[in-house]
């Protein structure tokens, strides 16, 4: 492998190479910082939902339950008023 030559254009290249290497992980540092800030948000945002429906679903029962409460409570009264 023949090696090259210091002159000012393989200094120019090097240079290059160096600050093209620093500016890709600095926009990789970045992109990941917001992919993670995006995971974090819709993480919050399922789990807010999730333990929405979840506390919706258990009134919706109670409220069920409740009105079968009062419906059994009636009939049971109507049999012992007959």
């Amino acid at each position: 492998m023949e090696s090259k030559r210091w002159t000012p254009e393989y200094e120019i290249e090097e240079f290059h190479l160096l600050m093209s290497g620093k500016l890709i992980e600095e926009v990789e540092t970045q992109l990941r910082q917001q992919l993670e800030s995006v995971f974090v948000r819709k993480t919050k945002e399922i789990i807010f939902k999730t333990r929405f429906i979840d506390s919706k679903e258990e009134e919706n029962n109670r409220v069920r339950l409740g009105r079968e409460l009062v419906r059994i409570r009636s009939e049971s009264a109507r049999v012992i008023d007959s």
